[in-house]
């Protein structure tokens, strides 16, 4: 993929159709994790979620499941990482962190990342997420040109579909509920990557995550999170790499997640260069909800699903329109029953691209066969899966001023109904159309 080009602003208009005259190709990103599942059924949206926590706010005493609060103060010891205090939990407890800045070096503090969140951590509230490239708020971050070279061999070469899982902040396989508020998550500039480069950077920046949740224990609850300046290279492993992450990963069981009122910013600073590549993904995740993020200044995607069946994307805006690069706002893959309300579809200034991928085509371990997954007794198939679209708004693209959707026409694709588009009364047609097999593209009624 090269890099995109830039473009104008693009306005955001209403629900016109008109036909668009010039038909340039359109390039395709796969959106890719380790192949792993989900289950559950969709509800109205109010969830098994602890309530919010005010910014600013230090909770204290018992939790309303009655995790007690611990501070991070009483957990630290002079000398001390981030991860060696966490660690020092010894029953399940939720820290709380003052305002300041929390750095660990490298990213060997356990399960390739920066900052490890032990499986006894049932959650982490800070004293306000702050702004981007500002001092406020409880930040944690990477100490910048820290990363060891045994840690940048970690970065496989692009091409080899590797997957990739360094991030900033991660928990892997915990134990029960997690509970994350009120802090940002900082990117920090790191050494390049020797014998390695890519379309934005020779040698090749360093790749990681901002924070990434993987199989969790219980249910997620992210809320106020600010992620940004993560780096990613590629719209596929291992140079995919994403602002906040939750990966339900592979077992019976499901549990639902929460993403709300967070932000991913590419970006380190206001009016700086995007470099990281995916917003906000949900992968193998059912009946879970993205409510009121914003996903803007990415190199490649905003908002992903990917093996995620029955959730919901809720008055969320995806993309910016004065992103100098392409970035998909919204990108979904190996999916069905997933509805978006009231989303603002960005899409940045480069030519090529579309608002919205929907695309369900053959397993990636070559049976041809498509892909389904059994959580909590239930079996999920993708095959011609299905995707609501609910009073959405858009910008203007290099393809014309119309709402695009596209399906990739992959090995085995077994997309044949149309993503459903309507207005808020949930009944009538939103026109739209669908790049689906070679042109004309379709307009969809």
């Amino acid at each position: 993929m090269t890099k995109p080009s830039r473009r104008g602003f693009l306005a955001l208009v209403g629900t016109g159709l008109v036909t668009a005259t010039t038909q340039e190709p359109i390039t395709r990103i796969r959106s890719r994790f380790p192949v792993v599942v989900t289950g559950g059924q969709r509800s109205s949206g109010a969830g098994p979620w602890p309530a919010a926590i005010p910014d600013g706010t230090r909770p204290t005493g018992l939790a309303p499941d009655g995790t007690p609060y611990v501070t991070y103060e009483s957990l630290y010891v002079a000398g001390d990482t981030v991860t060696a205090a966490l660690a020092r939990l010894r029953t399940p407890a939720i820290v709380t962190f003052p305002v300041g800045r929390f750095e660990q070096a490298d990213f060997n503090a356990g399960y390739q990342s920066a900052i490890n969140i032990p499986k006894m951590c049932r959650g982490i509230i800070g004293s306000g997420r702050g702004t981007l490239g500002g001092s406020g708020g409880t930040v944690f971050a990477p100490t910048a040109n820290s990363a060891s070279a045994a840690t940048l061999a970690l970065l496989p070469a692009q091409g080899s579909g590797t997957s990739y899982s360094v991030a900033i902040l991660k928990q892997l396989d915990g134990s029960g509920p997690l509970h994350l508020a009120n802090f940002r998550v900082e990117g920090t500039a790191q050494r390049t990557v020797s014998g390695q480069t890519s379309t934005w950077s020779t040698p090749r920046e360093f790749c990681y995550s901002g924070l990434n949740i993987y199989h969790p224990g219980g249910g997620v609850t992210i809320r106020n999170v600010l992620s940004g300046g993560w780096v990613g290279d590629n719209g596929a492993p291992p140079g995919e790499t994403f602002g906040i992450a939750i990966n339900g990963g592979a077992g019976p069981s499901a549990y639902r997640h929460l993403i709300e009122d967070c932000e991913a910013d590419g970006r380190r600073v206001v009016g700086g260069p995007p470099l990281g590549a995916g917003g906000i993904w949900f992968g193998n995740c059912v009946d879970s909800i993205m409510r009121r993020n914003n996903t803007h200044h990415t190199r490649y995607g905003s908002t992903i699903l990917f093996q995620t069946f029955d959730s919901q994307m809720i008055d969320c805006v995806m993309g910016s329109a004065a992103d100098p690069v392409s970035a998909w706002p919204f990108n979904c893959e190996y999916t069905s029953g997933n509805v978006v309300k009231n989303a603002v579809l960005n899409k940045g200034q480069s030519s090529g691209g579309v608002h919205i991928t929907h695309s369900n085509y053959a397993n990636q371990d070559g049976s041809g066969t498509q892909f389904t997954m059994t959580r909590n007794g239930r079996i999920y198939s993708a095959s011609n899966g299905s995707l609501k679209v609910v009073s959405p708004k858009w910008n203007a693209i290099s393809y014309g001023p119309e709402l695009w959707v596209e399906t990739w026409t992959l090995t085995a694709d077994s997309q044949i109904t149309p993503p459903l588009v309507v207005q808020s009364d949930g009944v009538t047609h939103v026109p739209y159309r669908w790049a689906h097999g070679p042109s004309p593209h379709v307009t969809v009624q």
